[in-house]
């Protein structure tokens, strides 16, 4: 098939180190790995040189952004953002009578309907994979704006609009369904994934390179460092494994807005020399970052998501600290697959001291998920998987059986 890959919003770029820019990249090679004539079209790769760095805020919006209210700033952002959606329809339009793809394939993001609005025009139809509940998540990460009522007629815009939608996790494919009033069996299930050739067991370790003391019990966060991961919770683990005598180092790999927050927790908790913070690195060396790990942690995340972070330390081999939550509950086996804790301190805490007595226990859980996520969670199994979605979309199948609910 021909494909024509979406990605709509005007500032998310292929060249991040974010998760979603991984979660582009991966879907894209996967998807051309098994045959399809993929072609491209990133809006906020638009004018960028290849390989270019993502820019920084200019010091004029910075300097807005702190002197204007916060619900009027995310209004004026919104604005901003259909604004911006408007202007993409005619090049959208001229980019699909040149490509003539059989069907295009659109990441969603917040108030993005210029690619469903183009492939209605055109007769083209859209499979639309959706990562979130964008108006809930822009609230939680932003706080609230004055086009939340405009961003959930949006959302059930695009959703009603799509041939099919693609959903991380069983719980968001729900509410999409719910929210939108379609039927639940034309919103599909089709968690994160992992590229084998880059995250496996022999990836050589980076754990001499970090200085980390001989006999240190790493544990190890890969990841954004944003409030739902966290972080917080595993900075304040490590305090208590340190104050019984564990010899435990924490490893952050990563950067975000709370970064500084969780330097002077860690100082303030008296474990500033058993925390190493990385910085942003070269997705090419997190393997080995992770490889320096006995256990790897998701202290946190959204209840809609589906943490790529999982499928890579799973990847590379190692056992699994995970908060309790559905959508990593429906890829793994607790306790043989993961550990699951409730998300405080002391939970974690315990569950990784338990971990840290039983190094045949870790081993044994590592290869566990190695060998799950070998076997259900590559890009390439995704890629399989939405091309058989995309074929009965393209053959009339899902227009057949998974008509909207009228409401």
């Amino acid at each position: 098939m021909r494909i024509l890959y979406l990605s709509c919003h005007p500032h998310l770029r292929t060249a991040s180190n974010a998760g979603y820019s991984t979660h582009i990249r991966e879907t894209i090679a996967a998807l051309r790995g098994r045959g399809h004539d993929v072609v491209p079209w990133i809006a906020g790769d638009r004018g960028a040189a290849p390989g270019a760095r993502v820019a920084e805020r200019p010091p004029a919006v910075s300097w807005a952004r702190r002197v204007v209210p916060g619900f009027a700033w995310q209004g004026l952002r919104d604005a901003a953002l259909v604004r911006q959606d408007v202007m993409l329809d005619p090049e959208l339009r001229g980019v699909i009578r040149r490509v003539s793809p059989d069907v295009m394939y659109e990441r969603a993001a917040y108030l993005s309907g210029a690619g469903v609005r183009c492939a209605e025009r055109s007769g083209t139809p859209l499979v639309l994979e959706v990562n979130a509940p964008y108006v809930e998540e822009r609230r939680n990460l932003h706080g609230a704006g004055m086009m939340e009522a405009a961003g959930r007629r949006w959302e059930r815009r695009v959703v009603r609009g799509a041939a099919l939608v693609v959903a991380v996790s069983s719980v968001l494919a729900d509410r999409l369904a719910e929210s939108a009033g379609v039927r639940r069996d034309r919103v599909r299930v089709q968690p994160n994934g992992v590229d084998l050739a880059r995250f496996h067991a022999a990836a050589p370790s980076a754990r001499a390179e970090l200085g980390v003391p001989p006999g240190a019990f790493v544990v190890c966060f890969v990841g954004s460092f944003i409030r739902w991961h966290r972080l917080d919770v595993l900075i304040e683990a490590v305090a208590r494994l340190a104050q019984q005598g564990i010899p435990v180092h924490g490893l952050l790999v990563g950067d975000g807005e709370v970064r500084d927050e969780l330097v002077r927790r860690a100082a303030e908790l008296g474990v500033a020399d058993r925390v190493t913070f990385t910085g942003t690195v070269p997705f090419e060396r997190v393997p080995g970052l992770v490889q320096a790990a006995d256990v790897c942690v998701i202290p946190g995340h959204a209840w809609y998501c589906s943490p790529i972070k999982l499928f890579e330390y799973g990847g590379v081999g190692k056992a699994v600290v995970s908060l309790d939550s559905a959508p990593v509950r429906e890829v793994v086996r607790e306790d043989a697959e993961c550990v699951f804790f409730d998300g405080s301190a002391d939970d974690l805490a315990a569950a990784l001291r338990r971990l840290h007595a039983a190094p045949a226990q870790r081993a044994a859980m590592g290869r566990a998920l190695h060998a799950a996520v070998a076997e259900r969670f590559t890009w390439d199994a995704a890629a399989s998987r939405i091309s058989g979605w995309m074929t009965d979309v393209v053959g009339g199948a899902c227009a057949l059986t998974c008509p909207p609910v009228d409401s």
